[in-house]
Protein backbone atom coordinates (compact mmCIF):
# COMPACT_ATOMS: atom_id res chain seq x y z
CA UNK A 1 0.00 0.00 0.00
CA UNK A 2 1.57 2.94 -0.86
CA UNK A 3 0.33 6.73 0.73
CA UNK A 4 0.27 9.06 -1.85
CA UNK A 5 -0.14 12.74 -0.32
CA UNK A 6 -2.72 15.25 -1.50
CA UNK A 7 -3.21 18.66 -1.80
CA UNK A 8 -5.24 18.75 1.39
CA UNK A 9 -3.06 18.55 4.55
CA UNK A 10 -3.22 15.31 6.29
CA UNK A 11 -5.07 13.62 3.80
CA UNK A 12 -3.36 10.81 1.58
CA UNK A 13 -4.58 9.06 -1.18
CA UNK A 14 -4.15 5.44 -0.73
CA UNK A 15 -2.80 3.18 -3.67
CA UNK A 16 -3.23 -0.48 -3.97
CA UNK A 17 0.26 -2.62 -4.84
CA UNK A 18 -0.16 -4.53 -8.39
CA UNK A 19 2.08 -7.43 -9.50
CA UNK A 20 1.42 -8.69 -12.87
CA UNK A 21 2.64 -10.51 -15.36
CA UNK A 22 1.47 -12.71 -18.36
CA UNK A 23 -0.47 -15.18 -15.85
CA UNK A 24 -2.18 -12.41 -14.29
CA UNK A 25 -2.31 -9.89 -11.35
CA UNK A 26 -2.28 -10.36 -7.48
CA UNK A 27 -3.03 -7.19 -6.38
CA UNK A 28 -2.89 -5.86 -1.84
CA UNK A 29 -5.32 -3.60 -1.30
CA UNK A 30 -5.08 -3.30 1.96
CA UNK A 31 -2.95 -3.70 5.09
CA UNK A 32 -4.50 -3.12 8.75
CA UNK A 33 -0.29 -2.54 9.82
CA UNK A 34 0.98 -0.63 7.25
CA UNK A 35 -2.44 1.84 7.78
CA UNK A 36 -1.53 1.79 11.61
CA UNK A 37 2.08 2.83 10.80
CA UNK A 38 0.80 6.08 8.65
CA UNK A 39 -1.71 7.21 10.46
CA UNK A 40 -0.52 6.61 13.90
CA UNK A 41 -3.92 5.44 15.17
CA UNK A 42 -5.60 1.89 16.36
CA UNK A 43 -7.69 0.58 12.55
CA UNK A 44 -9.88 -2.41 12.81
CA UNK A 45 -9.02 -3.62 9.55
CA UNK A 46 -7.12 -6.41 8.83
CA UNK A 47 -6.53 -6.90 4.77
CA UNK A 48 -7.51 -7.73 1.58
CA UNK A 49 -6.22 -9.18 -1.45
CA UNK A 50 -7.57 -9.48 -5.06
CA UNK A 51 -5.75 -11.53 -7.65
CA UNK A 52 -6.99 -12.16 -11.59
CA UNK A 53 -5.63 -15.07 -13.66
CA UNK A 54 -5.83 -15.36 -17.38
CA UNK A 55 -7.66 -18.41 -18.75
CA UNK A 56 -5.87 -21.42 -17.94
CA UNK A 57 -4.25 -19.95 -15.02
CA UNK A 58 -5.20 -21.75 -11.66
CA UNK A 59 -3.74 -19.77 -8.49
CA UNK A 60 -2.76 -22.02 -5.38
CA UNK A 61 -4.87 -21.43 -2.46
CA UNK A 62 -3.65 -22.01 0.93
CA UNK A 63 -5.33 -22.20 4.09
CA UNK A 64 -4.22 -21.32 7.60
CA UNK A 65 -5.25 -22.20 11.24
CA UNK A 66 -5.91 -20.53 14.57
CA UNK A 67 -4.95 -16.99 14.90
CA UNK A 68 -4.19 -17.23 11.11
CA UNK A 69 -7.14 -18.38 9.26
CA UNK A 70 -8.99 -16.76 6.31
CA UNK A 71 -11.42 -17.36 4.13
CA UNK A 72 -10.58 -17.86 0.42
CA UNK A 73 -13.35 -16.49 -2.59
CA UNK A 74 -12.59 -18.27 -5.93
CA UNK A 75 -14.75 -16.02 -8.32
CA UNK A 76 -14.85 -17.00 -11.99
CA UNK A 77 -17.30 -15.85 -14.79
CA UNK A 78 -19.33 -19.52 -14.50
CA UNK A 79 -19.40 -20.61 -10.75
CA UNK A 80 -18.09 -18.91 -6.90
CA UNK A 81 -16.91 -21.17 -4.71
CA UNK A 82 -15.83 -20.11 -0.51
CA UNK A 83 -13.58 -22.19 1.14
CA UNK A 84 -13.01 -21.90 4.77
CA UNK A 85 -12.05 -24.83 7.24
CA UNK A 86 -15.42 -25.43 8.07
CA UNK A 87 -16.19 -27.09 4.41
CA UNK A 88 -16.11 -30.29 5.53
CA UNK A 89 -16.56 -31.77 1.79
CA UNK A 90 -12.56 -30.26 1.21
CA UNK A 91 -12.97 -30.24 -1.78
CA UNK A 92 -9.92 -28.52 -2.09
Amino acid sequence: MNFIPTQINGCHSLESEFIKNKRGYFMISFKENALKKEVHQDVHFVQNYQCFSTTGVLRGVHCQTEIHAQANELISDKHFVLLTLENEKKIW
